[in-house]
């Protein structure tokens, strides 16, 4: 998908757009998998337009990967997914996830001080730990320093296991859907 390279086109592919891509609609209507792998495929390459954006520092880009950091994909995701009526929260989190972990990752690298609140932002509401270590490196390549009142305390035993059972159970009730 991402075939120029060029800060304007990576820009654009930050939220690729399911309705211009060349997408068999019949399959996405008849086959489930194809579906969630045609949004995956969209996430996907938004990772790596960020990525790609990241690398080059193109602070043209810092506004448009703030709304990928605020889970902005999410959208387009659903939108794809929805074409058949799927409803997999589990693949959708992990897509989105991905999404903010990269967008966090490019602002850290991209170095501008604009994103710093709009990292904090995510901090503070997410429960995530793959996201909130992504933001937290961000936030320390921006020369942020984190301090007890960015609520960054390790989690307790309990929250660990319970985080481990909503996540078994998850897969469980994605296996028990795709069997």
């Amino acid at each position: 998908m991402t075939e120029d390279p060029t800060p304007e086109n990576l820009r654009k592919n930050l939220f690729p757009d399911p309705l211009k891509l060349k997408i068999d609609w019949d399959a996405v209507d008849n086959d489930e998998n194809y579906a969630v792998f045609l949004a995956d495929e969209i996430a996907d390459e938004s990772c790596r337009a960020a990525e790609m954006l990241g690398e080059i520092g193109d602070k043209s880009a810092v506004k448009p990967l703030i709304r990928l950091l605020n889970g902005e994909m999410e959208g387009h995701i659903y939108r794809v997914m929805s074409v058949n009526e799927i409803d997999d929260e589990y693949d959708e989190f992990v897509m989105v996830e991905g999404t903010i972990m990269t967008a966090a990752e490019a602002l850290g690298k991209i170095g501008d001080k604009r994103a710093i609140e709009p990292l904090i932002k995510v901090l503070d509401s997410s429960d995530d730990w793959d996201i909130r270590d992504a933001v937290k490196e961000a936030l320390e390549k921006l020369g942020h320093t984190i301090d007890d009142s960015d609520n960054l305390a390790e989690p307790s035993k309990e929250e660990v296991e319970a985080e481990k059972q909503r996540t078994e159970k998850a897969i469980l009730d994605g296996l028990k859907d795709w069997l």
